[in-house]
């Protein structure tokens, strides 16, 4: 029978030394030691770009953060540029001050006096026939009115080219309708003009009933 040693004369077993612990679980898990950042990151959280800190937080990878905010601003500014067409040309609002001839007007907007050219026609020039009952006729429609203007773009003298309703009427197209104005589509094209004029010329309205009535355009070429 085998005989058990008596507690009293047991031999203590040694108590583990505390720094050789500490360093096997720094061998073995140097991710979990409180306090410590992360030495090492697997390849995946490389790519991504961020390292998980002991902390819990993320980490970003310094390369993949600048290429971030680079494509970030670039798209940022991808959208402005976008988005600017259609904020200069949304539909204003103001107040014919002047009218030069049958198709400029200066109109008051934000404060602002904007020098505009009625897009898709042209009037006779001041010295030429029906100049002058061109240019009563818009001051009729537009004068001193509350006018909403659409803009389609500028001119190489800075004017915006608009259509302009004064009320209710579209400026542009009545001028042509009374044969104050012929279609001009050199810089802005406006299709629904076509068979205005057409209407106008049939029925000899205005300048049509002039045979020997010429187009501005022609007549400032005979004097450039």
């Amino acid at each position: 029978m085998e005989v058990l040693p008596s507690p009293k004369n047991a031999r203590p077993e040694p108590k583990p030394n505390r720094r050789s612990i500490t360093q096997l679980i720094m061998e073995r898990s140097p991710n979990k030691i409180p306090g410590k950042a992360t030495t090492a990151a697997p390849d995946s959280a490389i790519t991504a770009g961020v390292v998980k800190h002991s902390s819990g937080y993320p980490k970003f990878h310094k390369q993949n953060w600048t290429s971030t905010m680079r494509h970030t601003i670039i798209a940022l500014i991808s959208v402005i540029f976008i988005a600017l067409p259609y904020s200069a040309y949304a539909d204003l609002t103001g107040q014919v001050i002047h009218v030069a001839d049958g198709n400029n007007l200066t109109v008051i907007i934000n404060n602002e006096w904007i020098r505009v050219r009625l897009a898709g026609i042209d009037a006779p020039e001041k010295n030429q026939r029906f100049g002058t009952r061109s240019r009563q006729s818009l001051s009729e429609l537009c004068f001193w009115k509350q006018v909403t203007v659409v803009p389609k773009g500028k001119d190489q003298y800075g004017r915006m080219f608009a259509k302009v309703r004064c009320g209710e009427i579209d400026a542009g197209e009545e001028q042509v309708k009374r044969g104050m104005a012929w279609v001009y589509d050199r810089y802005v094209k406006d299709p629904s003009l076509d068979p205005i004029e057409d209407e106008a010329r049939t029925a000899e309205r205005g300048l049509w009933a002039d045979p020997y009535s010429t187009p501005p355009w022609e007549w400032r070429e005979m004097w450039d």
